[in-house]
């Protein structure tokens, strides 16, 4: 009774996410972009600001380990308690 359960709840889960998928792209495939404005002449751009991608690359590995040690606790909590 609890596996057919968990069956039905996997595939309603499965069948909610192509729906709202194909709910965002049919609104998405109505969209235009609009024309890009044509500048009166050459314009000179400010150099790029420097910014050190490395830097970047280790905060968002550093955010990703800490919250997948975040939600370790958190699910070895669960189980605990069962």
């Amino acid at each position: 009774m609890r596996n057919s359960r968990v069956i039905l709840f996997y595939a309603a889960s499965l069948v909610a996410a192509v729906g709202v998928f194909l709910l965002i792209r049919s609104a998405g495939l109505r969209l235009f972009a609009p024309r890009a404005p044509q500048p009166p002449g050459i314009v000179e751009t400010p150099p790029p600001a420097e910014t050190s991608v490395l830097l970047h690359v280790l905060v968002a590995l550093v955010v990703i380990v800490v919250a997948a040690r975040i939600w370790a606790r958190y699910f070895a909590g669960c189980i605990s308690r069962k």
